[in-house]
């Protein structure tokens, strides 16, 4: 009898090579990385949803809220989040020459307005409710405070961009329309005396609206 023949053992497949893609895509993300423990190591960064210093942090992950962040977060976060900060900054700014002219008159005259009364009395005022007032008074802490409105505004900057972000852009949005209004026709007193029928002062008496 012939032996039983035995069939040949299939050979042992060649471990297949790592697709370049992968291999690349690898590469990528331990760049990503390095970038960003780089980042971290050297600088102040903060975390984009709660503000929380991220220096020297080890991982991807806010410690102080848990919240996930990359290099390109990081990175362009801070442009975007600076958006309603400086369009602020901006429309104070626009304000700031003329609060000065406005101070120099105050200490040239020692008041911040004429009252009721108007130069020698020519022309006066209408009796103004509490509203009206308000809106004068306003005026004077609008003009006469942006100095320290803008010195607040640059010592609290980490606190307003942690704000949330609707509350940033409807700050910015009312800083805005207020310095619009504020060069507007007569510098808010347009509004107030619009309210009395027309009845406006000579126009060489406007700059004591101020």
């Amino acid at each position: 009898m012939s032996a039983p023949q035995t069939k040949p053992q299939p050979k042992p497949k060649a471990p297949k090579k790592p697709v370049k893609k992968q291999a690349s895509a690898t590469a990528a993300t331990k760049k990503k990385k390095s970038a960003l423990t780089v980042l971290l190591k050297k600088y102040n960064v903060h975390c984009p949803n709660c503000n929380y210093n991220l220096r020297g942090s080890e991982n991807n992950q806010c410690p102080e809220c848990g919240k996930n962040f990359d290099f390109k977060t990081l990175t362009n976060h801070r442009r975007e989040k600076l958006a309603p900060y400086l369009t602020i900054l901006i429309s104070f700014v626009m304000i700031l020459p003329s609060s000065f002219t406005n101070w120099q008159r105050f200490l040239m005259r020692g008041k911040a307005h004429y009252g009721t009364q108007w130069t020698d009395g020519k022309w006066q005022l209408p009796v103004m409710n509490f509203f009206e007032h308000a809106i004068m008074w306003s005026s004077h802490l609008f003009w006469f405070g942006m100095p320290l409105w803008i010195t607040l505004l640059i010592i609290f900057r980490r606190k307003f961009t942690a704000l949330p972000k609707w509350l940033q852009w409807s700050l910015a949005i009312i800083a805005a329309v207020l310095t619009f209004l504020a060069y507007r026709r007569y510098q808010f007193w347009y509004y107030t005396f619009n309210l009395h029928g027309n009845r406006w002062p000579p126009s060489d008496l406007w700059y004591l609206s101020q």
